[in-house]
C-alpha cells in the first residue's frame, strides 16, 4: 500500500470513539501531514489505547495530552517519524514510551 498525506490541517481526537473511528473515517489517511493532537488539555476524557491509529505511519506533530485511562502507545507501533514535536503531558496512567 503507498502512503498517503493526509489532514494537513491537523486533527485532534477526544474520546474513544473518536480513536476508533479514524480508519473509518479516513481510509487510507498513513502520513498526518498537520499535527494530531490525542486528548483534551483542559479536562480528562475516555481514551485507553490507541488501535484506530494503528495504520499511521507519520504525523508532522504528535501530542498526548490528558488521557487520564491511557497507560500504553499500543497502536502507535506503526509510527515511525515525528517531523516537528512530540508533546505528552498529563498523562498520568502512561507507563512507558514504548
Amino acid at each position: 500500500m503507498e502512503a498517503q498525506g493526509c489532514l494537513p490541517f491537523g486533527i485532534t481526537l477526544e474520546t474513544q470513539q473518536e480513536v476508533d473511528d479514524f480508519a473509518i473515517n479516513y481510509p487510507g489517511c498513513t502520513e498526518i501531514e498537520g499535527s494530531l493532537i490525542i486528548g483534551n488539555l483542559f479536562g480528562t476524557n475516555d481514551v485507553t489505547n490507541l488501535n484506530g491509529l494503528s495504520h499511521i505511519t507519520s504525523v508532522n506533530t504528535l501530542a498526548l495530552q490528558s488521557n487520564t485511562y491511557l497507560v500504553d502507545l499500543s497502536g502507535l507501533d506503526n509510527l515511525s517519524s515525528i517531523n516537528k514535536e512530540l508533546f505528552i503531558y498529563g498523562n498520568n496512567a502512561l507507563q512507558n514510551l514504548n
